[in-house]
């Protein structure tokens, strides 16, 4: 069955897409402007987003509740980077390491949900299935090279120019298994 959320689905990549051409598009003349405001803006909508994707296919009831505070404990710690740590700025990639590890968290909450789900739906056949898996590891590399920016720009600027082709591709596989997910939506 599909959820509230899953119907904006589609509706939110476009968005994605939407802000990354305004993004590209502000920071295109030269010289060079900073569009980091502009994904500091975006990154909390899209962690609400993600989170709420997950958190509406997850029935237990403990998981439910620390999963919201999970939602909770990132949206006071964003507010306050972007106010008074990072600034706005500034790419406030500490609030993207707290945002993707409150989705992954989420994700895994999702399949320990669904491990112990008496639910006859064959697991390839759940598009949240498909979208869990892909948000896991997107956002677990996320977490680890967003982490680590501070350190790999200062010390290791090569292995950091490597990390965002590594994103990328973890990205892509992303949209693939979100595409699965799309797809199994259509044959229900």
């Amino acid at each position: 069955m599909e959820t509230s959320i899953q119907k904006k689905f589609p509706y939110f990549l476009l968005f994605i897409c939407l802000v990354q051409i305004i993004a590209i598009e502000y920071s295109r003349p030269l010289p060079h402007k900073s569009n980091h405001w502009i994904f500091n803006i975006y990154t909390p909508i899209e962690c609400f987003f993600y989170s709420f994707l997950l958190l509406e296919n997850i029935k237990i009831s403990l998981l439910r509740k620390v999963g919201l505070g999970l939602i909770v404990i990132y949206s006071i710690f964003s507010l306050y980077n972007m106010f008074f740590l990072q600034g706005f700025w500034f790419f406030n990639n500490y609030s993207y390491v707290v945002g993707a590890f409150t989705i992954v968290c989420l994700g895994l909450f999702f399949f320990i949900d669904n491990a112990t789900s008496e639910d006859e739906q064959p697991v390839l056949k759940n598009p949240a299935f498909w979208f869990a898996s892909g948000l896991i590891i997107s956002q677990l590399g996320n977490f680890i090279i967003m982490g680590l920016f501070d350190y790999l720009l200062k010390n290791h600027l090569n292995y950091l120019l490597l990390s965002f082709t590594i994103l990328k591709y973890l990205n892509t596989l992303m949209y693939l298994l979100f595409t699965a997910g799309f797809l199994c939506r259509r044959s229900e």
